[in-house]
């Protein structure tokens, strides 16, 4: 396949949590997505420097052993959620 036609891997450029420091979802090539779409992305190898892997309840994104850049060192995001009660009043 011709090099222009190729698809580039995407980035992981920030990590969004909540107020709580669980991680919500990433910034993705300046797009928002969530924890599972980012999930879905890693298990095609369409993410550049990160794998998903199966956990004891849930499938994860981690780091690539060789990437010398660590999901945990990313920049936060914090954002707070508000209750679905305290939205409705």
């Amino acid at each position: 396949m011709p090099e222009n036609l190729r698809r580039k891997k995407m980035n992981v450029q920030k990590r969004i949590v909540s107020t709580k420091r669980h991680t919500i979802g990433y910034v993705v090539d300046e797009k928002v997505m969530t924890r599972g779409k980012v999930v879905k992305l890693a298990r095609r190898g369409k993410i550049n420097g990160v794998t998903a892997r199966k956990g004891k309840y849930s499938w994860f994104v981690a780091s690539l052993p060789s990437s010398t850049k660590k999901l945990y060192a990313l920049p936060e995001t914090v954002i707070r959620r508000r209750s679905r009660r305290a939205a409705k009043k």
